[in-house]
């Protein structure tokens, strides 16, 4: 085989596997979702979800300077915290110079937002569910620069256990 028909072949193998490689027709998976999302939810305007829509929450008994979570024991069951799941946590909608992460007793590291430490309310089982809000008066719905939804909460019921 000459050189010119070789080179042809090559070009002919290229062009073949460049079809069958990149011609799927599927596009390219999207990034990973961010971590925190600012969501808007009809009941309580724009607040902040986890990366599978979940409401977040803000906790009255924790101090934001220094950031400080006094959510533990049976509180951290109904109230799981939100764990850091790498060094870098993302968000969209929300201040990144805003969030960061405080260290737990056991160790852990709990996400914050403007430095509250950041909780999902384990009754709150589908996205964009917030039966925690206004819970005991101390529970609130995060809103992406770190408040308190402001609505009404979605039900009077109290169930917290005092925390």
């Amino acid at each position: 085989m000459n050189v010119r028909h070789g080179s042809l072949l090559f070009a002919c193998l290229l062009g073949l596997s460049l079809l069958t490689g990149c011609g799927t027709g599927v596009p390219p998976a999207a990034g990973p979702p961010a971590d925190l999302n600012a969501t808007s939810s009809d009941a309580l305007g724009t607040v902040v979800t986890d990366a599978q829509g979940h409401v977040l929450y803000r906790f009255d008994g924790d101090t934001a300077q220094p950031s400080v979570s006094h959510c533990y024991g049976q509180c951290a069951e109904l109230w799981p915290p939100v764990l850091a799941g790498s060094s870098t946590i993302t968000g969209q909608g929300v201040a990144q110079s805003q969030v960061s992460a405080t260290t737990r007793e056991d160790g852990s590291q709990q996400v914050t937002l403007a430095g509250w430490p950041l909780y999902r309310y384990a009754k709150d089982t589908v996205a964009r569910q917030a039966a925690g809000q206004g819970m005991d008066g101390r529970w609130f719905a995060v809103t992406p620069v770190g408040g308190k939804a402001s609505q009404a909460p979605p039900s009077s019921t109290s169930d917290s256990g005092g925390y």
